[in-house]
């Protein structure tokens, strides 16, 4: 991913305020542990997999070469270069697997330009493990978008990007990343090489961009790396639905209390427990954070789904949920209500714009369960909201202004 946005400058004044949900009392946002930091050659990590027994990464451009890492240092123990037989390509976001084919997502679009050679290219993994590398391509285009067509230039290019990509038995699925409507779509493809029109899905408002998947099929459990467009990074919960209905089931954002600017790009988990994770190299004005391998523990939040008839003992679930305030509506014109989910809270609610200058802020009290945030005199654009309880938990949530 190497887009450069100019609203990452909000990173300077909101730091502070990302890690004050690292105290209190009560159960703060989970944290993506660091491992250790990549090395550089990993610094454009995009993709995350486990594959003969080992975590595997790959870049996003510079040449397709699989890295298998050390999951306790981090350090890469094999390499498998696939450049020299690989057709070019433009921005390879995700790597996925079945029991027979790798497929290799080349279909990142952030550069404001119309893309006519999205593509998904296959790899048998018995000519791989034979040092054979003969790729299939599934070449597609997404259903309503023809860069060749007249009037295509004024076409939402940005929402037609993706760097999130799962495959089930018979399909490929594409979970776009869509810079200006903050919500994901998600896109059914054949597996077989050919010329397709990828068909969408169902879509979800995640508040962010979704830069890579993790699909548990036998658990029902689909988790995406995602960050907001101030930089802060999330995780958004799908599961218990039924089939490839995937945005059917239960939905949660999970804030992580990392800092702003851990660039998340990719997830994997062995047990659909433990999850790792990938961060590529972030250097934005004046803030510099290397490409590391972190790991995050989703117990507290999947436990009790996984296993219904069991108790967890040394678990306290965080009460309410991990995210306690509801904002509507989103977008908003003249006014936002907050809610709590969770009566007797006391909160202050800060409200920034894109240039990271405070324009709102209101307090909480115990004796009220909601707060409205006059926001009829803002100018249309992108906020953020901060909101810190008296006991140390903090929430981002976006806020569009119309």
């Amino acid at each position: 991913m190497r887009r450069v946005f100019g609203i990452c400058c909000i990173c300077l004044m909101l730091c502070p305020l990302s890690a004050l949900g690292q105290q209190g009392g009560s159960k703060p946002n989970p944290t993506a542990v660091i491992v250790d930091t990549l090395p550089t050659m990993l610094n454009n990590t995009s993709s995350l997999f486990y594959w003969q027994g080992g975590l595997w990464t790959a870049n996003d451009h510079g040449g397709l070469v699989l890295y298998e890492m050390d999951t306790l240092t981090a350090q890469i123990v094999r390499q498998l270069p696939l450049l020299d037989t690989l057709p070019p390509f433009s921005d390879m976001e995700e790597t996925v697997q079945d029991d027979h084919y790798f497929y290799f997502g080349d279909f990142g679009n952030n550069h404001m330009q119309l893309r006519d050679d999205l593509r998904v290219l296959r790899l048998a993994k018995t000519d791989l493990l034979a040092g054979i590398f003969h790729f299939d391509t599934i070449f597609f285009t997404y259903d309503g978008y023809d860069p060749t067509l007249p009037g295509a230039d004024e076409l939402p290019v940005t929402d037609y990007d993706c760097e999130a990509m799962i495959a089930t038995a018979d399909s490929l699925y594409l979970f776009t990343k869509q810079w200006s409507s903050l919500q994901t779509t998600c896109y059914a493809l054949p597996k077989e090489p050919g010329h397709y029109t990828a068909q969408p899905r169902g879509n979800a408002d995640v508040y962010g961009l979704v830069t890579g998947a993790c699909y548990r099929p036998s658990q029902r459990i689909l988790v995406f790396t995602c960050y907001t467009q101030f930089c802060q990074p999330f995780i958004y919960l799908l599961y218990d639905f039924s089939g490839t209905d995937f945005f059917g089931g239960e939905h949660r954002r999970i804030p992580l209390s990392n800092f702003i600017g851990t660039q998340i790009e990719a997830i994997a988990s062995a047990d659909g427990l433990h999850y790792y994770l990938t961060n590529e190299h972030f250097s934005r004005v004046g803030i510099t954070y290397p490409a590391q391998l972190l790991s995050l523990d989703l117990t507290d939040y999947l436990y009790a789904y996984l296993h219904p008839d069991t108790s967890h003992v040394g678990i306290t679930l965080p009460p309410c949920g991990a995210q306690r305030f509801t904002l509507s509506p989103n977008p908003a014109v003249h006014h936002v209500e907050v809610t709590c989910m969770c009566p007797g809270v006391v909160a202050t609610l800060s409200l920034y714009d894109s240039r990271g200058c405070l324009r709102l802020e209101q307090q909480l009290s115990a004796h009220s369960d909601t707060c409205h945030l006059d926001v009829s005199n803002l100018p249309v654009g992108t906020y953020l909201l901060i909101i810190t309880t008296a006991d140390g938990h903090v929430e981002d949530h976006l806020l569009l202004k119309n």
